[in-house]
């Protein structure tokens, strides 16, 4: 993944009607952090294991960040979610509470089931907010394909907890002709490798094509043009 060449780092861009800052990999420093956010309202995290994450719980702990400091769950608490890397993951939640880093840390999450999840880990007195994940604007399709191979779709991140591999091997057992589309980054390359001799065995009568990324303001188009989703992932924040 190469990135982006329009950017400028360590100063706003101008993007919309927001002021985007990017910082090059190790920029997160705690002195980096306390500067961008010394003027908000409100601190806002992606999960809590990025280093940007557990530097901002560090600083809300020691009473240096003073504005509500507010991390969304991102699925990451869910049972299959916690069994990829798990020993690692323990380790760091039992040291983030043994710190006391999720004290005064108010957790984002979109259900019910996720606030259950997030308390186990965290704690039974964390503080949740349920805000559910607004849906796209669905435009109508009329138009049938009349085509007789059925098509399918996985759409996501090509990483373990998104299950891919479980999904070519439910492929194989299936004895309709079908063309199976693979859209999504490939965040994990050791993992796709597995994913991809898995292909190469596939039957003659699955078609399974890797289409690279999907635009995101076309991801609506693409599942209109199959007929199912494909999706056996190990942890979502639905």
């Amino acid at each position: 993944v190469a990135p982006y060449t329009n950017i400028k780092y360590d100063k706003p861009n101008a993007i919309g009607n927001a002021e985007v800052w990017y910082l090059k990999p190790g920029g997160f420093t705690f002195s980096a952090i306390q500067e961008l956010t010394i003027d908000a309202d409100v601190v806002y995290c992606f999960g809590p294991y990025d280093d940007y994450a557990y530097k901002a719980m560090s600083l809300k702990r020691l009473g240096i960040m003073k504005q509500p400091l507010v991390i969304a769950s991102m699925g990451v608490f869910s049972e299959g979610a916690i069994k990829i890397k798990s020993v690692k993951k323990k380790l760091f939640l039992a040291v983030c509470k043994f710190l006391g880093l999720f004290k005064n840390v108010v957790w984002s999450v979109t259900s019910d089931l996720e606030k259950e999840d997030v308390k186990r880990w965290v704690g039974k007195n964390a503080v949740c907010y349920i805000a559910e994940d607004l849906p796209r604007s669905v435009p109508s399709y009329t138009e049938k394909r009349g085509e007789e191979r059925l098509r399918g779709i996985f759409l996501s991140r090509i990483c373990e907890i998104k299950n891919l591999s479980y999904a070519i091997e439910v492929l194989r057992s299936i004895k309709a002709e079908i063309d199976f589309d693979i859209y999504g980054i490939v965040e994990d390359k050791d993992y796709w490798a597995i994913c991809k001799k898995q292909i190469e065995c596939l039957p003659s009568n699955i078609l399974c094509s890797y289409k690279g990324e999907a635009d995101p303001e076309r991801v609506i188009e693409i599942f209109a043009e199959h007929d199912f989703f494909l999706f056996p992932t190990l942890g979502e924040n639905y």
